[in-house]
């Protein structure tokens, strides 16, 4: 049997070497830091450098990877059936245009999600509007700029966002900018 101590450090080895491959840097930062939400919307980046030749010709492009967030299974049938793959399930999707669609960790215990760019979240009106600190996110706020599932809050964006050039305007707190 692997103790806890062995599968943390054969863990922490790939990962080292995978680092090491690329001469990456994994990096992870709170998004609301310096808040009372501290620790609850940490975001983790890959940042991987690019590779020049003697001529100055670039080999490999600086990439930066947006991990997100990443959460096990929430079942135990979930588990089983992902056993031989990856046991983590993004919850946050990079979509065009810096917008990124996001499973939230609600009060109740139901999942939702936010379709999120800058500070803002899409409505289920289909316009951008200010999104407040956690604490101050009260349940008209939730119905409002929270959906279901993962595909209804993308098929919001397609419909309403996608589809627009350039993206809608911001709202602020809800009114017109």
């Amino acid at each position: 049997m692997q103790t806890e101590q062995d599968v943390a450090a054969a863990f922490r080895a790939e990962l080292l070497a995978l680092l090491a491959r690329y001469n990456a840097e994994l990096d992870a930062k709170d998004h609301y830091d310096g808040h009372s939400e501290c620790g609850s919307d940490v975001r983790m980046t890959v940042s991987v450098p690019g590779i020049w030749d003697a001529h100055c010709d670039m080999l490999r492009e600086p990439t930066q990877i947006d991990l997100g967030a990443w959460l096990a299974p929430d079942t135990t049938a979930g588990r089983q059936a992902l056993a031989p793959m990856l046991l983590a399930t993004p919850v946050t999707y990079a979509l065009p245009g810096g917008v990124s669609l996001e499973r939230c960790a609600g009060r109740s215990s139901a999942a939702t999600w936010a379709v999120r760019q800058a500070g803002h979240c899409l409505s289920t009106e289909g316009v951008f509007v200010h999104e407040p600190m956690p604490s101050r996110r009260d349940a008209v706020f939730l119905a409002h700029c929270r959906f279901a599932s993962a595909e209804a809050a993308y098929a919001m964006w397609e419909k309403h966002v996608a589809s627009r050039q350039p993206l809608p305007n911001m709202t602020s707190m809800g009114e017109p900018q």
